[in-house]
């Protein structure tokens, strides 16, 4: 659960659902990020082949999202799969910590951790 400034709870599996549904949207894993005194929901793409406007498939899935629910920034992750746990479950903490490093560093980020090498877009809407 994601908690909001304004104190409404997110929930990531909604939002997750929605960009399911979006085409071009292979999967997709929301996080609560934090930007100064707010957090932020930002959404981690993975997208099918050939699909790479990342901002329209956001804008579509916000017009079905509630306002406290909308996405407010994404990137785009560009390796075949998000790291995982060995029952499959999409390990957030690896995502997370490695949009911290990458945008930290602004450059192409390797990682000694179980995944392969990673650089990602980021974008805020």
């Amino acid at each position: 659960m994601i908690l909001t400034a304004s104190g409404m709870n997110v929930y990531p599996e909604d939002i997750e659902a929605e960009l399911s549904r979006t085409p071009g949207v292979k999967e997709a894993c929301v996080l609560g990020r934090e930007q100064g005194d707010q957090t932020v929901v930002h959404a981690v793409l993975l997208l099918e082949e050939g699909c790479h406007d990342g901002k329209s498939i956001v804008e579509a899935a916000n017009a079905n999202l509630a306002d406290h629910q909308k996405i407010q920034a994404f990137t785009i992750w560009d390796k075949p799969d998000f790291p995982r746990t060995t029952t499959m479950k999409v390990q957030r903490r690896f995502i997370l910590e490695a949009w911290i490093v990458c945008t930290t560093m602004g450059r192409k980020f390797r990682r000694l951790l179980p995944m392969p090498a990673l650089s990602m877009t980021s974008s805020a809407l």
